[in-house]
This record gives C-alpha cells, structure tokens and sequence, in this order.
C-alpha cells in the first residue's frame, strides 16, 4: 500500500511514471499466490493509488469540460515530441506545437482536435518520417549524448563535488556496460529479473513517447547501473571460465561478449547518428522530395523549407565564411507555382566570428538586398537571423547570397536535395547538404507588397 502511495505522488511530479503501474501490479500478483488476498490487495493498490490524484483530476475535469487527469500538460507534452517539426531531442516549441495545441485546449463543445488525433492524422499523411521519429527518440535514449536542459551529468552535474569523484564514471561509459549486461543477461525466467527488466523497458518507452532530455533518463540510471554492474560481474568471471571450458565452449564465449560489446558500442556511441546521416536522407527524399511545406491557417501563414529543426542533435555543421575570398550560397526551392510572382520573407539564421564590416547581399532575380543590421533580428532564445521582405518570388526558386568573412551559416547535413551550392571566390565548395533557410508568407496576400511577414 505504501508503494501505491508513493507511485501515486511520483505521478503528481512526473505524468509517464503511470506507465510504471502495470510492473507494481504484476509484482503484488506475483507475491500473493492466493487468490481472494490478491484480488483484495489489487482493489487496495488501486484505491490507495486513485486517491491522492482524485482532487486533482476533479478539478481538472471542471476547467477542460473533459477527464485529464492530475494534469492538464500531457497534451502538449506530447505534441512538443510529436510533430512534422519535432527534434528527437532537445526541448522546443516549433510553430506546429503552437498550432496544435490551439485545437487541444478547446473544450468538446467549441470542436475541440486531442493530440492524439492530430499526431495519427500526421503519421498517416507521412508515415516514414513518423516512423522514423518515434525509432530516433528510442536510439538516442541509449547514445551516450548528454542533451542539457536544467539537469545533465555532464554540464550541470560537474558542479556538483561528489559527481566529479574519479569512481563516479561518465554516462558513457554507464551505457555501454548496461547495454552489455541487457544484452547478457540470461535469467529471464525468474519472475524478479522480468519485473526489472520491464521496468527499464516502461521507462525508455515512456520517455521516447515524448522527446529526449538528459533529465529524463535520470530515473532510470539505477537500474542501468544494476545491468551495467551484471557486464562487470560477467567480464571478471569470464576469464575463469575461459581456463575451465574446452576450446570450442571458449570460442563461443569469446564471439559472445565480443559481439555483445561491438553491439552496445554500436548503440551506444554511433547507431543514431549513422542512422541521421545515410537512412534519414533517404526518407526526406521519398516523402518530401520539394522540402516541408508548412500551412498554419490560424495564424494565417505558410513556411518551405528544406532544413529539419535547428536544434536536433548531430544534425547541423556550422560553415564559417572564408576570410581569404567572399562566399557565394545559391540556395534552390522548389516554389508552389500557385505563389509565383508574390511576395515571401526569407529568414536565415546566422552568427558571427567577430562583428563583420561588410554587409551581406541577396539576390533573387534581378533584385538585391542588403543584409545589413536594419534586417538582423533576435529571437527570445538570443538567436540570431536575417528576415528580408522579397516583393517577387521567382519561378526558378534560386536565392543568392554573398557573404562576407566572419558569417557562419547553418547546414543541415541530413538534407540532401542538392539545392544548395556553395562557392569560395569561383571555386566550389564541396556539397555537405542543405542551407537552414526558410520561406515564409501570407495565406491571404494575394499580390506584392504586403508589410508584415508570416509571425514565426
């Protein structure tokens, strides 16, 4: 009883530790063999559970006219992780989960959309990218990446005295032990070695089904610590056994763990960003070979782009402008005939090795356009970009810029449409994927020269 009431609380602070209910369940079922003790326990579990969430969940009902539960946040919790714009880690709030979640706050009489529906109608109109998404976010659970956002080991945790302790060892290298000792682990006919493991299991499932924070792996480190201590236990037994087995036992032996090292390796420190760099191209071609056409018609609004999200992890290089010649991007969209000849706003994201003394130019047609500090503009998370009005939209779709020293520009190395060149004087500069420049325009500007972009 005093599990559920704790299980309860910890559902208060943290709304996918519900997924933890059926490993606390079937643990009582497996304790209690006799069957009326059982079924009264279970009743009693879940009595003891329901309670402390029941005036939450009342209250909640009364302001969303629907059952939400303790929360009112697992909504969006979900679409943040969850959309055609979503990273498989690291926390942002893309223009689609602003939209979404419009739709999800509405309460049933005023035509209210659930997440849910949104996200399946999502994955129904592009299943690979779906698929693709939900299969990163559960790689990235085990890379030995550490995404910060107010708590990682790495950056956070190395102000703490006791985390920097020479015996306290790096994530990496706690993944790479645990992935061995799962993947070694044989026992699973024991009750209790199940029970652990599908705790594991609801954890990382639980997380992937939202985005990947360091933080968010925290609550499983014991019981990767637990696996992780199994490898260890496993890699000093295993030279004892080599000396009293045959030689055909000990080959055997040799090609397990040393398969299974390779394997957690593999997982742990390359797999996902192998998988970013030669399969993810290959699927944002097949299901979005002219880019990501964005239409948000609340917000009146539409985005095309070739780039994926700016914060996604090994997924972006900086190219840093050449000092000894000016650099020229030619960057190509494939451009809606209906939107031929209107207006659009580009905006590309930029930095700067050192303030530079000479403006940027674009040009599209026959028109050029400074890039100056009157066109630079800061978002709230102090990023920096240039948006630039652009009366005609070209049938060809060809932007180009000159760039001085000093620019660094971001390139989305998993989109390979080829619709980016890049020139350092005349000379080419090899092709490493797409420029992260977007545009943007109005759904109801039907003609040139409107004055206010598309609100990002």
């Amino acid at each position: 009883l005093l599990t559920g009431l704790v299980l309860s609380l910890a559902t208060l602070t943290r709304g996918n530790a519900l997924l933890l209910l059926p490993v606390f369940l079937a643990a009582l079922v497996w304790r209690n063999k006799m069957h009326w003790r059982t079924l009264g326990l279970t009743v009693a579990f879940i009595l003891v559970f329901t309670l402390p969430r029941l005036p939450f969940s009342i209250r909640n009902y009364h302001w969303a006219g629907r059952w939400v539960g303790p929360s009112t946040a697992g909504e969006r919790v979900l679409l943040i992780g969850n959309s055609p714009e979503a990273p498989a880690g690291q926390l942002m709030y893309p223009r689609t989960y602003h939209n979404w979640t419009i739709d999800t706050e509405l309460r049933p009489e005023q035509g209210r959309v659930s997440a849910t529906g949104r996200i399946f109608k999502w994955a129904l109109q592009e299943p690979l990218l779906f698929l693709d998404l939900q299969f990163r976010k559960c790689l990235l659970f085990w890379n030995k990446i550490e995404i910060s956002h107010n708590v990682a080991l790495k950056d956070e945790g190395g102000t703490s005295r006791i985390l920097k302790l020479p015996f306290l060892l790096p994530f990496a290298v706690v993944v790479f032990f645990a992935l061995s000792g799962l993947f070694l682990e044989r026992r699973f006919d024991k009750p209790a070695h199940l029970l652990l493991l599908f705790f594991l299991l609801a954890c990382w499932m639980g997380t992937a089904m939202f985005y990947i924070l360091s933080r968010f792996r925290l609550v499983t480190l014991p019981v990767i610590c637990i696996y992780g201590g199994y490898a260890i236990g496993e890699l000093l037994r295993l030279p004892g056994r080599l000396k009293t087995t045959n030689s055909s036992e000990r080959r055997r032996l040799l090609v397990v763990h040393g398969g299974v090292a390779l394997l957690a390796v593999f997982l742990s420190g390359s797999a996902y960003s192998l998988w970013c760099h030669y399969v993810l191209p290959q699927l944002l071609n097949c299901e979005r070979p002219n880019g990501q056409c964005l239409v948000f018609e609340k917000q009146d609004c539409a985005i095309l782009r070739d780039h994926g999200p700016l914060l996604e992890p090994q997924r972006f290089t900086l190219f840093v402008c050449s000092e000894r010649a000016p650099t020229t991007v030619v960057k190509r969209f494939v451009i809606p005939p209906s939107r031929v000849g209107k207006t659009c706003y580009v905006h590309l994201p930029v930095r700067f090795t050192e303030q530079p003394s000479v403006n940027g130019i674009l040009k599209v047609g026959n028109q050029f356009y400074q890039l100056d500090g009157a066109h630079l503009i800061k978002h709230e998370d102090d990023t920096l970009a240039f948006e630039v009005k652009v009366d005609t939209m070209p049938e060809d779709g060809v932007f180009v810029f000159r760039f001085p020293a000093h620019f660094v520009l971001p390139i989305d190395e998993t989109s390979r449409y080829r619709r980016t060149e890049i020139y350092i004087g005349d000379e080419m500069y090899p092709y490493i994927g797409e420029l992260a420049m977007e545009l943007g325009w109005r759904l109801t500007d039907e003609s040139p020269g409107s004055e206010s972009g598309p609100r990002r």
